[in-house]
């Protein structure tokens, strides 16, 4: 996820694939709510999990030359990442290519230039015919981005034959250890991330700052934020990014590297970042679909050592809490996702200016029709500034809501965001 890649896939050869590759078992569904207690403010509290892998290369790593390593895994559109970490868990290569390139798998190569670690270590028997180099410590992990997989990680890697020579930049004594997990051929482990779309998809309407929080970790049955800095003060490396549009633009990337230890945000511990809705200039306008990816990177063995501990190896899971604020003066909060034939529809939202609800002001219930927009009822909003619109849809279309704008943000009109109704 460090960087963003193109998610356009051939299905042709995704079902291939995936024929031949067990299924996983479904990722656990979001607690998500959605709230505005601030006029024009829109928040979002999310409680889900997150979960990371890792091997660590059973021999150190004792020779110059090239550690290859390969991800496999099945939906190939489920989103994994791929990285080589050295022994202090600083991330040395991430996967090449693309998903469009290679389906269903990732690749990682790493051209190991100089051994540290030169010290030999004596054999078991009289003769030390089994005397090794201990070489460096490496680390492959796998990060899960966008719901549940089934994966595996094979490769090689080089290694010293000290029968020749103890010399780590020759080149004729030197072979290639082969690596896998899981060990049998067969097996498989099932990976689960947050899922890409609703909820950690989002749509600012209106201009204002908007700000990401990611608080770890979290009982998410209870929805209770656990983190203990006095008797866990290091359970994970988390990470958080926000991306804008259906291409992806970077509108921040929080790698929390030195945030094994929550940070203290004044009153709460995680990641906190900003981020500004304007007209034009920046990849976050109204009306555009941000995309937030939270990740846990890496979890230490030792929580109370964090990253002066190694890397927890095998499966890892965090809970965590995410809470999403992003401006939307008028909201369209409810509809009906069908009705049926004849039936009503009732509509509700909200509508704020200034920081304050809007009273008495007209909100234009519209519908999509020939490619364009009809308003379908007119009404009002309240003393708290709600408004609620009952309609009798025909057929199936799309509804959002106008109003007038804000002078002082410098919209003409506001618009909410879409939503379908299927009359059935």
């Amino acid at each position: 996820m460090r960087r963003r890649r193109a998610l356009t896939v051939s299905m042709t050869i995704v079902m291939m694939l995936c024929v031949s590759f067990a299924a996983p078992a479904p990722s656990l569904a979001a607690s998500v709510t959605n709230k505005q207690t601030v006029p024009g403010l829109t928040q979002r509290t999310i409680w889900d999990t997150s979960q990371v892998l890792c091997y660590r290369l059973p021999d150190g790593i004792n020779h110059a030359g090239y550690i290859h390593m390969e991800l496999t895994f099945c939906p190939a559109w489920v989103d994994l990442d791929l990285y080589l970490l050295d022994e202090n868990g600083q991330a040395l290569s991430q996967e090449m290519g693309s998903m469009a390139a290679f389906v269903g798998r990732e690749v990682v190569d790493f051209n190991v230039m100089s051994v540290r670690n030169q010290t030999i270590e004596p054999g078991t028997s009289s003769g030390a015919d089994d005397a090794r180099m201990t070489g460096d410590t490496y680390y492959v992990v796998v990060v899960a981005f966008n719901g549940a997989a089934r994966c595996r990680v094979a490769g090689y890697y080089p290694q010293i034959d000290l029968a020749v020579s103890a010399d780590t930049t020759a080149t004729d004594n030197y072979y290639l250890k082969s690596f896998r997990r899981p060990a049998d051929t067969g097996a498989w482990v099932t990976l689960d991330g947050p899922e890409y779309g609703y909820p950690y998809d989002f749509t600012p309407t209106s201009t204002g700052q908007g700000e990401v929080r990611l608080e770890w970790p979290a009982n998410v049955q209870t929805r209770s934020v656990t983190y203990d800095r006095q008797h866990a003060p290091s359970p994970a490396n988390m990470e958080s990014y926000l991306y804008a549009g259906s291409s992806w633009e970077t509108v921040f990337q929080d790698f929390g590297e030195s945030n094994w230890t929550p940070p203290d945000q004044g009153g709460w511990y995680g990641l906190r970042d900003t981020f500004a809705v304007e007209h034009r200039g920046t990849p976050a306008r109204p009306l555009r679909t941000l995309h937030w990816v939270p990740s846990l990177f890496l979890k230490a063995s030792d929580e109370t050592r964090g990253p002066l501990a190694p890397p927890r190896c095998g499966k890892s899971t965090v809970g965590f809490k995410g809470t999403l604020l992003y401006p939307e003066n008028l909201r369209l909060a409810s509809a009906p996702q069908s009705v049926r034939k004849g039936g009503q529809a009732t509509i509700k939202g909200t509508l704020a200016r200034g920081g304050a609800w809007a009273v008495g002001v007209n909100v234009a219930v519209q519908v999509r029709t020939n490619g364009g927009w009809k308003t379908a009822q007119n009404v009002r909003t309240d003393g708290d500034g709600r408004w609620t619109a009952v309609i009798r849809p025909t057929r199936s279309a799309s509804y959002r809501a106008v109003a007038a704008g804000d002078p002082v943000n410098g919209f003409e009109q506001e618009t909410s965001v879409t939503r379908r109704i299927t009359v059935r």
